[in-house]
């Protein structure tokens, strides 16, 4: 959050355009969903990685020597990383994150190029509308999962006799 407060003391600045507005926050979502893909994506390729080389390894400790504690933590370790897996949903935020990057890049090069819808004087303007409504939409998708997981969540429950 430290970041958004610098980057947000560049826009008290009288002298500042709007399209350096646009490109500073442009720049700034980008970096922000960049780094949240690339995150994602590790977490994903270490967790699957451990997913699918934890059995295998099971197996050959299995036919090697009889080691029942490998077998054992070998298995929970697949486990929790799987489990990880599945609650974090890495590989879809990282699918997100990026399509979120190559959309703002996207614009970005409209705006730049002042292609429809960018070409009037009001570009910054309706540029700085596009973009914030994409990543408001994305927030609102974004709680509204947690919002129906919770539903699930509350409906699975047997519901209480008084």
């Amino acid at each position: 959050m430290s970041e958004w407060k610098e980057v947000q003391k560049l826009f008290v600045d009288d002298n500042i355009s709007a399209v350096e507005i646009c490109r500073i926050r442009t720049e700034y979502a980008l970096e922000w969903y960049i780094r949240k893909a690339i995150w994602h994506k590790y977490l994903f390729y270490i967790l699957t990685g451990i997913s699918m080389v934890c059995p295998l390894l099971n197996a050959v400790a299995a036919v090697v020597c009889d080691g029942k504690l490998a077998a054992v933590i070998l298995a929970s370790v697949t486990t929790l990383a799987t489990s990880i897996l599945g609650m974090t949903r890495s590989q879809v935020k990282w699918n997100n994150y990026r399509t979120a990057a190559e959309y703002l890049k996207s614009e970005y090069v409209l705006f730049e190029a002042k292609v429809e819808p960018y070409n009037s004087d009001a570009r910054a303007v309706v540029y700085m509308k596009t973009i914030e409504q994409f990543m408001r939409n994305i927030h609102i998708r974004w709680e509204n999962g947690f919002q129906k997981k919770d539903e699930k969540d509350d409906n699975s429950k047997p519901e209480k006799v008084s």
